[in-house]
């Protein structure tokens, strides 16, 4: 019996593509890791990415008043697939001008300390010790994200860092996602097979796509339940981490 395009596996998980329930449970038998992003999915970032997208969409208005919230949403989708930090990326996008793109950068780096007042609202999941506890049982797990050093003290307050088998973000690596160097990085150091591997990620651009570029399983952690964009390359989504034990346990 093949299910529809999008089962409920559970409450909180999703499967896309059509399988049948036989296919799915020999599919899963053949993973080995699960390899987190950080911010969106273990740690919960709302207050700092709202101060960030609404510190972009200030600085860009100060160039250009007619620049709207749809037209900042849209560029920082090209901007999480483009390597380098998203904030510059969105300016470059934005701005051709040198003289207007310094005058956009000094006014958003004069802003630095509302985004780390943001930063300090960040707190790992209180769900995240439990799930990724009983992952940790079956699977390896570790981290692809494009994180500084300072975020793993959140992890390894709240007991979660001991269940990571990789415990190095980007910062360690010497690349960042979307650059496929990363990842590839990532599973020099760990003897990963990416196609028995799992990318569970909130940024489809910057995370899922090229993660099935290099043939990994991808789960999209969904916590706003946004509409599924057409091109998505996800495999499975979840609302919640508890959605990653109705997967893969």
């Amino acid at each position: 019996m093949h299910y529809p395009i999008k089962i409920a596996l559970g409450q909180n998980a999703t499967i896309f593509p059509k399988i049948n329930r036989i296919a799915y449970n020999v599919f899963m038998n053949k993973i080995d890791w699960i390899f987190f992003d950080v911010g969106g999915v273990l740690i919960e970032d709302d207050v700092f990415e709202e101060t960030r997208r609404s510190l972009l969409l200030r600085t860009l208005r100060v160039l250009d008043s007619s620049i709207t919230e749809s037209n900042l949403d849209e560029m920082m989708l090209k901007a999480s697939s483009m390597t380098g930090p998203i904030n510059d990326n969105v300016l470059n996008l934005f701005i051709r001008d040198k003289q207007k793109l310094y005058i956009a950068r000094n006014f958003l780096a004069g802003r630095k300390n509302e985004l780390n007042e943001a930063a300090a609202e960040n707190c790992v999941r209180k769900e995240a010790k439990i799930v990724l506890g009983k992952l940790a049982k079956k699977y390896q797990l570790g981290l692809i994200a494009n994180q500084p050093t300072a975020n793993k003290i959140l992890l390894e307050e709240a007991g979660v860092s001991k269940f990571l088998n990789h415990f190095l973000v980007s910062q360690e690596h010497g690349f960042g996602k979307p650059d496929l160097r990363y990842f590839q990085s990532v599973f020099n150091a760990t003897k990963a097979n990416p196609q028995r591997s799992v990318m569970v990620d909130n940024n489809i651009e910057r995370g899922l796509h090229p993660a099935k570029r290099l043939k990994m399983t991808t789960v999209w952690f969904n916590a706003h339940k946004k509409e599924v964009p057409d091109d998505n390359n996800v495999d499975f989504t979840v609302n919640n981490l508890q959605g990653l034990l109705d997967l893969f346990c």
